[in-house]
């Protein structure tokens, strides 16, 4: 019995002696992990800095297989957030501040645990060097958690490690999956739409459309105006010497509509017409190839292209719906001029006998 009073007491002076290692342990941590990938700088910022794409190569997400989120209009930018619930929990992160293809900064909270996440891109020998840095303090019961599991640099670095390996494999699979099928010669039919328009270089002009086409369905929205079928941009002037081009991001609706002076945005309306029409199933770097696919396909078969009309892009699958950049859909079409008919015999006018 009295064996059995010591071994009780020094059980209790044990878990006593615990409980204050645990608790007088560091609050803080400051973790730092990187990982070489194998893609420019420019692909992995534009990747990483558009909370969207998360869902694609977040590990965490995949312990809670119910999470719901909800993104801010423009999710790629300075001060775009997204947040998350599951169950009764709820997460929430922003976007600090950022350097176009070197570095972001956001903050995070989660678990009633506030962080900061810091990314930074550096170039190395043809790829990129990403860096995810992570600082923030933890709790009473993440610190009992974190002792009993390796401690809180260890389970907080392993999931950096996974996320950077599964941005690895997204960015290699997602990003050079793709398809490009020429569908033919289609007739339009004519249609009014809403647009807004923007001049910029061309290596800016996926990078804007991402931003206007949120805006401009906020407008919509704001506005209760009803859209016909998916966002299209308007290719209104390409510039090649200057590498440049002026666009139009629309999107279609049944009737004409008056947009009220000093607004930026504008209405218009694209008559019927002929066009080429080329699909690309894919991310949207691969539009420059699609392109190169149509126009030789008119060269080919002796098309002629009408240059009084805009070529025009529709978004038919973007990442509203469905995350996975290998399973966009891109519609290009080209529009054309009635094809020359060959003549096979020649017929005098009339006018012209004596």
């Amino acid at each position: 019995m009295r064996i059995l009073k010591y071994l009780l007491l020094l059980m209790f002076l044990f878990l006593i002696g615990l409980t204050v290692f645990v608790t007088t342990q560091k609050g803080e941590y400051d973790i730092v992990r990187s990982k070489i990938i194998a893609k420019p700088k420019a692909t992995i910022y534009n990747y990483v800095v558009d909370y969207r794409n998360w869902e694609t190569f977040g590990t965490w997400m995949q312990d809670y297989p119910g999470i719901q989120f909800h993104y801010s209009n423009n999710s790629n930018v300075k001060d775009g957030f997204v947040t998350w619930k599951n169950n009764d929990e709820i997460g929430y992160a922003n976007t600090l501040n950022s350097k176009e293809n070197d570095s972001i900064s956001q903050k995070i909270v989660w678990h009633e645990m506030n962080s900061t996440i810091s990314w930074t891109l550096k170039d190395t020998l043809g790829k990129t060097k990403i860096s995810i840095r992570t600082k923030g303090k933890i709790d009473l019961k993440m610190k009992i958690y974190s002792f009993f599991h390796g401690g809180i640099t260890s389970i907080i670095g392993d999931y950096i490690d996974k996320n950077l390996l599964a941005l690895d494999r997204t960015l290699n699979y997602e990003l050079n999956s793709y398809k490009i099928r020429v569908n033919g010669v289609v007739a339009l039919p004519k249609k009014y739409y809403i647009g807004q328009t923007i001049h910029c270089y061309d290596d800016k002009v996926l990078k804007n459309i991402k931003i206007m086409i949120p805006n401009l369905i906020h407008f919509f929205n704001k506005n209760k105006l009803t859209a016909v079928g998916k966002p299209f941009v308007q290719y209104n002037e390409e510039n090649g010497e200057n590498k440049t081009s002026n666009i139009t991001v629309s999107m279609a609706v049944r009737d004409s509509v008056n947009i009220s002076e000093g607004s930026d945005m504008t209405s218009g309306k694209i008559e019927t017409m002929s066009a080429l029409k080329v699909t690309l199933i894919g991310d949207y770097s691969h539009l420059k190839a699609a392109k190169k696919k149509a126009l030789d396909y008119i060269n080919r078969n002796e098309l002629r292209p009408d240059l009084n009309l805009k070529t025009f892009e529709v978004y038919s699958k973007t990442i509203q719906d469905v995350k996975n950049p290998s399973q966009w859909v891109t519609e290009i079409y080209i529009p054309l001029l009635p094809k020359r008919e060959p003549v096979s015999t020649y017929t005098t006018p009339k006018d012209s006998i004596q």
